[in-house]
């Protein structure tokens, strides 16, 4: 495989498109402002429905096993263009050293005052104790699952409302301003050694993508918890958000003939096989003896594979993944507490109802409106803003993109 790696992905994107050279495989992006995807797709890419939509995917037995959530990414305009680059459903969580709050009974809430209440009870801000990072964004987002605000886009009767209208999200920011107000955020909102200060009982809860949490349920010493979402008010309903479930897909260039299709779509089916399985384990650790040895059933690397794998198994695994697998050697604690976490919030998953759909305003304008709605979100937070301004924010983050971006995938969803 000649795989092209590197900074500026959506440029070389753009350049490879442009020149009309395609490779076999080009991967499309979720989230890196490629613009025009459903034009593109049906002028240079082929249509792999036939291939692997019903019984046509008993071909390829892998593909299959990504299941639908990953698949939705890969379907535009009804068609399947791509195979999915399968990824962790599940979103962002709220992490703790339990010790920090067992002097109050643990991180099990019955509501938004009871979070409040206690936590001001551990705060003690002369001995440098506080509770809450000071991500505030990321914590009116946690807040927001507790009151059940949308992922993003709430979907009602082909009609789509964004978490900014929504009074849930605002009851999370009224909140976050409540708990500010308290003094439980950190007071430098630089802070770059949170988990450092989690490790050492002066912080007590962080926001982590969950990539992030397995890497901290591997790495770190005290005993991490999450803290599962719960209804903020006797008459919420929670939510926990989930990922896209994929990080975007790979198509195949027209230029490939039919049988060759063929013959890729084995090669992705091959990579794409589940954990445990040989193939799996030749993706992720290389080659037994050269690049891994084995005890106990562990696998660790060699210095050849810890230099080597790596730098074939990061960019392979954005062209295609298997379905993701609790695995973490010498710490079961570990992978209890995540497979504890994923139980409990999986009969609340919402997923976003936008996957598989586009928007070129969102491809323009997308990470301005994206600044637009942090920079606010601080600003009332910390009371640089009253929240009074809420709703005129909103207004003008429609007004600059937020009803385009909706009526074109209102549109996208209107097309199936």
């Amino acid at each position: 495989m000649n795989i092209v790696v590197g900074e500026g992905y959506p440029d070389k994107f753009n350049a490879i498109i442009a020149s009309d050279d395609l490779p076999d495989l080009v991967w499309f992006p979720p989230n890196q402002g490629l613009q025009r995807v459903p034009e593109l797709l049906e002028a240079k890419f082929h249509d792999l429905t036939p291939h692997l939509a019903g019984d046509a995917i008993k071909k390829y037995p892998n593909l299959a096993n990504l299941g639908d959530v990953a698949w939705k990414s890969a379907v535009t305009n009804g068609k399947i263009f791509g195979v999915a680059v399968s990824y962790s459903r599940f979103g962002q969580v709220y992490l703790v050293n339990q010790d920090f709050w067992r002097p109050v009974g643990g991180i099990g809430f019955t509501g938004a005052d009871d979070f409040f209440q206690k936590s001001v009870q551990l705060l003690d801000a002369k001995r440098n104790r506080y509770v809450l990072e000071p991500a505030y964004v990321n914590h009116v987002h946690m807040f927001s699952q507790w009151y059940g605000a949308p992922n993003t886009w709430r979907l009602t009767g082909g009609k789509l409302v964004h978490q900014y209208e929504t009074p849930e999200y605002q009851a999370a920011l009224e909140f976050a301003v409540k708990c500010f107000k308290a003094g439980l955020f950190w007071p430098d909102a630089t802070l770059a050694t949170t988990k450092e200060k989690v490790a050492n009982g002066q912080l007590g809860a962080y926001v982590e993508s969950f990539p992030g949490f397995y890497n901290d349920a591997r790495t770190q010493k005290y005993e991490l918890g999450a803290i599962v979402p719960f209804a903020a008010t006797p008459e919420s309903k929670p939510v926990y958000n989930a990922g896209l479930g994929s990080v975007g897909f790979t198509a195949i260039s027209k230029k490939a003939d039919p049988k060759r299709v063929e013959m890729l779509l084995n090669v992705l089916n091959f990579m794409a096989a589940p954990f445990g399985t040989e193939e799996n384990q030749l993706v992720n650790y290389g080659v037994e003896g050269v690049h891994f040895t084995r005890k106990d059933g562990e696998l660790t690397f060699t210095d050849r594979g810890a230099a080597e794998v790596p730098a074939t198994q990061q960019p392979i695994s954005f062209v295609i993944g298997s379905p993701t697998a609790i695995y973490l050697p010498g710490k079961p604690e570990g992978t209890r507490l995540i497979h504890d976490f994923e139980t409990k919030v999986a009969p609340i998953l919402q997923e976003r109802v936008t996957t598989g759909h586009f928007s070129d305003t969102f491809t323009t304008k997308g990470g301005e409106l994206s600044t637009m709605g942090s920079d606010m979100v601080v600003d009332v937070v910390t009371g640089r803003k009253p929240l009074s301004a809420w709703q005129g924010f909103v207004k003008k983050w429609m007004d600059r993109g937020g009803a385009a971006m909706k009526a074109e995938y209102e549109a996208s969803i209107a097309r199936g």
